[in-house]
């Protein structure tokens, strides 16, 4: 596991956990980069046609990529919207979540691996909601194949296209 980004917040502002709980917890993950507040605010592919509707606040989103690398990314929260209970709750449901799911995803084989995915956790203001989203690669479409064709013209003549 390797902190890639921490961003300092202001005294308003928290991240749903704390650097030294993920080394703990993820110290065994080596293709685990972590970002903490690279962005403030998490963005959906916008190339997915089903976008993902989310109600409250996301808080944290893991990408799994074709690669086998992954990214934690931790967004800031409002103090005043995320208290001491739901820190709790994250560091002790929710990160054991993702850790599992991190690992099943490990244990695919290449073939299963199609594209990205994505675990986003939500805080709806009472409890963390998991969503996942899949987002699949589609192969560059062949060569044009070029078809030899014979086509009379209008004097009666033929010549391929």
């Amino acid at each position: 596991m390797k902190i890639s980004h921490f961003r300092k917040l202001n005294k308003n502002e928290q991240y749903p956990t704390t650097k030294k709980y993920l080394k703990s917890v993820f110290a065994d993950v080596e293709q685990l980069d972590v970002y903490f507040g690279l962005n403030r605010t998490f963005e959906s592919n916008r190339g997915i046609s089903n976008k993902l509707t989310v109600k409250g606040n996301v808080v944290a989103s893991v990408t799994f990529n074709q690669d086998r690398t992954v990214h934690l990314s931790l967004f800031p929260q409002s103090t005043n919207d995320y208290k001491d209970k739901a820190i709790e709750d994250f560091n002790n449901r929710i990160i054991g979540r993702i850790k599992h799911w991190i690992e099943d995803q490990m244990l695919k084989p290449d073939t299963a691996l199609l594209g990205n995915e994505e675990l986003i956790v939500e805080w709806d203001g009472k409890k963390h909601l998991i969503h996942m989203e899949r987002k699949i690669s589609l192969k560059p479409m062949p060569k044009q194949q070029y078809v030899r064709r014979e086509v009379a013209d209008k004097s009666g003549g033929q010549y391929f296209s």
